[in-house]
């Protein structure tokens, strides 16, 4: 077990296809070898033992853990966390899973429609499954009130100031863009169609209620 009078730890939740890449690299870049990726043994669940196998693999200590297992309530890890996020546009960041998800079909030569795509229900209002471990908008509302920080995909270097300024901690602000989409024109494509964003919308209404 961690033990509960440790330091608290910076701890960026990861959601999918909302920068969190290239945050990831800006945190690399600012604590270096006391920065993790947490690896959790069971997928989106990361707790006390994840944590302290990494502590053993990193010997010059954590100020910093980043991750999609740090998503949904906290009390899996008894070390204190300074959680904190970045959400985006429901519609985009849905798209954006999309055409990534496609890029990998068409490699194994298949097509996959965004109907298709939104067959799976794991893949509709991903940012509040993830924060709330639940679909319930108004727990994950519950829990975002106590993050450190929740910044914007669409505000990206203001959010990056403001988590700056809020972490205390000597954050390096230059960076590298990461996993940007590369089927421009599929997206561009989706972004034409109004049918196919009523269908993004209507998928993903609590994400926009929590965004």
């Amino acid at each position: 077990m961690a033990n509960v009078d440790a330091e608290p730890l910076l701890a960026f939740v990861h959601i999918n296809k909302t920068a969190g890449s290239t945050m990831k690299f800006v945190l690399r870049n600012s604590f270096c070898l006391q920065h993790c990726n947490l690896i959790a043994r069971v997928p989106d669940r990361a707790d006390d033992d994840d944590l302290a196998f990494a502590r053993r693999v990193h010997r010059f200590g954590l100020r910093c853990i980043s991750g999609h297992s740090l998503a949904g309530p906290a009390d899996r890890i008894s070390t204190p966390l300074r959680r904190f996020t970045i959400l985006r546009d429901p519609q985009k960041r849905c798209l954006s899973q999309y055409l990534h998800r496609q890029r990998a079909a068409a490699r194994s030569g298949r097509e996959l429609s965004i109907q298709e795509f939104l067959e799976d229900r794991g893949r509709r209002n991903r940012q509040t499954r993830m924060i709330a471990g639940t679909t319930d908008v108004e727990r994950a509302k519950r829990e975002l009130d106590d993050y450190l920080f929740v910044g914007l995909t669409e505000r990206f270097d203001e959010s990056l100031l403001a988590f700056a300024h809020l972490s205390g901690a000597p954050i390096r602000l230059e960076y590298q863009r990461r996993k940007v989409t590369k089927n421009v024109g599929d997206r561009e494509a989706v972004l034409a169609d109004p049918a196919t964003m009523r269908l993004l919308n209507e998928h993903n209404e609590l994400d926009r209620q929590l965004y």
